[in-house]
């Protein structure tokens, strides 16, 4: 369960390390958010050495990966993470990296995000 403020790893090789959490697309009564969902991220640390695609103050459209609260599939099982990461998007709704460095679970993939399967390591 996701809110307004809540700090992220970024998952892919956008150069960007740490986000926070400012806006949640599409679930205006609830003001949670959860695996496969779209938020709207603040960037507040990015690595220095390279030339990064995110940097420090960017405002970036992002969709959740991975989250500490446990996910329960509909056959019983569940799924959770040690940490919560995200995936940053350009305005095309594309992954803004060409790598991720961690599992996607297939949730996030049924919700029209099929680019994401493409460049995961692993899916879940």
């Amino acid at each position: 369960m996701i809110r307004v403020s809540t700090r992220f790893q970024i998952a892919d090789n956008s150069g960007a390390k740490i986000a926070e959490c400012i806006k949640i697309l599409g679930r205006s009564p609830l003001n949670t958010a959860f695996i496969g969902d779209k938020i709207v991220v603040s960037i507040k640390k990015h690595n220095n050495k390279s030339k990064p695609k995110a940097k420090k103050g960017d405002v970036k459209k992002a969709i959740i990966v991975n989250t500490k609260r446990r996910h329960t599939r509909p056959d019983g099982t569940y799924i959770k993470f040690d940490n919560n990461q995200i995936v940053l998007l350009n305005e095309q709704q594309n992954p803004l990296g060409t790598r991720l460095f961690t599992s996607v679970p297939f949730e996030v993939l049924n919700r029209k995000n099929k680019n994401l399967s493409s460049i995961a390591s692993a899916v879940i």
